[in-house]
Formats: structure tokens, C-alpha cells, sequence
């Protein structure tokens, strides 16, 4: 876009909780070409991804940083940008402010990588981060899980010459996690991923399948193994009764369970406490005050965290 309820913004703006225009926010020429994604950093400066190769008449290709007024922040270490295509189509903040950036390009500020990077919250390269092993096509979303391993989606088929169609895992440090298995994937691109509850992901894009079973542009899967997170009824975890009414007691079979939270289906926390008995004994529970659905019941120990799926009527 070029402008936004009549006054010129050039494909990035800023607008309050009403949807009106946020004056205050002025990028001025603002970039070349289109935003793909941004994400707002903890003090107010704003990551952009996209097609460009300038922001107010600055050469900076693919990726920038701006303050919070829209001007660009010339303190954000990226040099020139992105090589090659020099195209970003996502962008994620993790929570220590690292940043995770994908797209179709070759190198970032002269260091070489292929189609992916993390950057440092400065915009320098984490070299911690391997990312050289060649992806064929763009990421085009990640979602960072609880332990630190990242969900990517995309356009690829293929990592390092192994078949990864459109969906793979990546451990902390970049290398990718082959317990994750999707089997035949999907067969077309992956837009967007999410996690509705602990160990449930949500995966939408130009789809029809998932592993051969027919899914029209979204799909859940199940059981993640990352979080350690079972989707289905524990064997060590009892709920009773379950369903439920609103009232149930959790029984641990481990004494070094810490923990308890529940989720609702939407992932939100609804309940969350300390245990502190030193010995697996029923632990009462109630969620009378919320609505007939069903929840995650989720228990932390020391070296696993656990859920089970609970129905209240």
C-alpha cells in the first residue's frame, strides 16, 4: 500500500486500537518495496522483513530495524542487509531477543548462510546458530517452542539434501531435530504454524494433505515430542473423574512433581500452582468457574513435563 485512510504511508504503518492512523508514526519514504512480516521488540523498535532494498533513501536490503517513531535505527548491525535476492518473508522474536529471519538470500552483512539466519538483538550474525547447510526455499513462518527448539514452515522441500517437505524441527543451536517426523508432510507450502496447547500444533498454507491423510489448508498434529508433552491420557498421571463436572484430583506417579498448570483449548493458562508434597498423594483440583470444554492439564517435575487432556461438562 501507498497510503492508509487517505494519507501516504509507503507498506509500513502504524495504527491505534480504534484503526485509526497513528501520526506519530512517520516512516517518510519509508521502504522501496513491501513489508512481508514485523515483529516489536520490549522497547518499542520494530523489526521489518521484506522486498526492499532501501528504507528512506538508506541502502539496506531485505531486513531493518526502526524506532519507535518509524525513522530508521541506524544502530541495528545488519550493514547492507541481506545477499543475493537479499528477500526476507518472516521474521521472530525468541524471548532472550535473538532474532530469527527467513527468506530467499545468500548472506547477511557479507557472513554467508542459506535462506535463514539468527541474529543477535544488535543485528549481528549469532554464531551459534548453524545455518549454512543449504535450504532450498524460504522459511515463511517459526514459532519458538518452551524448550528452546523452533518449528519452521515453508516453502522447502528439502535441508542439507534430506526430503523435509514444508515442515521441520530445529534444535537451539540450528542443527535440525530428526525426532521430529512428519512422514510424506505436506504436499504444499506451510504459511503458518501455532500451538494451540502443549505438544498440539497448528499448521495452515496451500495444502491438501498432511502424511498422505486429506487436510484442506490446516491441519493439527499431535502428539510433539519436544515438550515431552503426550496429546493423550497420560498412563502415569491420573485425572479422576475425568470427564468432569469442575472438581477432580491429579495424581502423580512421580514425588518430584513441582508444578501444575492448566490450559485451556486456546492455550491460554487458566490455573497455575506450586506442589510442594514430597510424595505422589491425589491433589485436588476445581474448575468450576469455568466453561464446559476441554483443558490441559499439565505437571512439571525436575526432567519431564507431562499433559493430559481433560473434558469438563
Amino acid at each position: 500500500f501507498s497510503s492508509y485512510d487517505g494519507v501516504p504511508r509507503e507498506c509500513v504503518a502504524r495504527i491505534h486500537a480504534d484503526g485509526s492512523l497513528d501520526p506519530t508514526f512517520d516512516p517518510g519514504v519509508g521502504p522501496s518495496n513491501y513489508v512481508e512480516d514485523c515483529a516489536v521488540q520490549a522497547d518499542g523498535k520494530i523489526i521489518i522483513a521484506g522486498r526492499f532494498d532501501s528504507y528512506a533513501g538508506v541502502n539496506i536490503k531485505g531486513l531493518a530495524r526502526l524506532n519507535a517513531d518509524g525513522t530508521l535505527d541506524t544502530g541495528f548491525l545488519i550493514g547492507p542487509g541481506l545477499g543475493g535476492l537479499g528477500m526476507a518473508t518472516t521474521c521472530t522474536l525468541q524471548d532472550d531477543g535473538k532474532i530469527l529471519v527467513s527468506g530467499v538470500f545468500n548472506s547477511v552483512n557479507g557472513t554467508p548462510v542459506s535462506n535463514r539466519v539468527r541474529l543477535l538483538p544488535d543485528g549481528t550474525v549469532d554464531p551459534t546458530f548453524t545455518c549454512t547447510a543449504v535450504i532450498d526455499a524460504p522459511i515463511r513462518d517459526f514459532l519458538v517452542q518452551i524448550d528452546g527448539k523452533i518449528i519452521a514452515g515453508g516453502s522447502f522441500t528439502t535441508y542439507d539434501g534430506l526430503s523435509m517437505p514444508h515442515l521441520l524441527r530445529f534444535n537451539s543451536d540450528g542443527t535440525v531435530d530428526p525426532s521430529f517426523e512428519i512422514g510424506a508432510g505436506t504436499d504444499g507450502h506451510v504459511y503458518t504454524v501455532a500451538e494451540q496447547a502443549p505438544g498440539n500444533l497448528l499448521i495452515g498454507g496451500y495444502f491438501t494433505s498432511y502424511n498422505g491423510t486429506g487436510r484442506n489448508f490446516i491441519a493439527r498434529l499431535l502428539n510433539d515430542n519436544s515438550t515431552l508433552v503426550p496429546s493423550s491420557v497420560s498412563a502415569d498421571n491420573t485425572l479422576f473423574p475425568n470427564p468432569t463436572d469442575g472438581s477432580f484430583t491429579v495424581t502423580p506417579s512421580d514425588a518430584n512433581i513441582t508444578e501444575l498448570i492448566v490450559h485451556d483449548a486456546l492455550g491460554r493458562t487458566i490455573l497455575k500452582r506450586t506442589i510442594t508434597r514430597a510424595r505422589p498423594i491425589p491433589y485436588p483440583v476445581d474448575l468450576g468457574g469455568e466453561p464446559a470444554g476441554v483443558y490441559f492439564v499439565t505437571l512439571i517435575g525436575q526432567d519431564q513435563i507431562r499433559t493430559t487432556r481433560l473434558v469438563k461438562r
